[in-house]
């Protein structure tokens, strides 16, 4: 008779330690405002490229006479793709407000000054009107 095998595995209790938060330097805060700025700002044209680009071809579908179903679904697309650009508009306009409040805080910061999201901060700050 064979005695069956008996396994003993020891576990480590381990204490969970809750996490330190991170300390951002105040570049690192820039460049990552700027950033989401710089990303908001590509998404506002593209929507405004796609909605002049949907508005062009339902255009052409109906010069072409194409069936009206098709029509119907393509101005659909066009009203979709319209209704981004507010919703775009308002996340850019937000990015733009913290990042003037950021500049604001940090703006008197050597590091900061010398970063290279400095300029390009200041830059879409300064043409603010034309990006919205």
């Amino acid at each position: 008779p064979t005695q069956p095998l008996v396994v003993s595995v020891e576990r480590e209790a381990r204490v969970a330690m809750p996490r330190q938060p991170t300390v951002q330097t105040e570049e690192k805060q820039l460049a990552i405002k700027t950033g989401i700025v710089k990303r908001l700002v590509k998404e506002v044209a593209h929507y405004k490229e796609e909605t002049q680009q949907n508005v062009d071809r339902v255009e052409r579908m109906k010069q072409d006479g194409k069936d009206v179903y098709d029509i119907k679904k393509a101005e659909e697309v066009l009203e979709e793709t319209r209704l981004m650009i507010p919703d775009a508009t308002r996340r850019l306009n937000t990015a733009l407000d913290e990042l003037e409040t950021l500049m604001d805080v940090v703006g008197d910061n050597p590091k900061v000054l010398e970063s290279e999201s400095y300029p390009v901060a200041k830059d879409y700050l300064a043409t603010r009107d034309c990006l919205a």
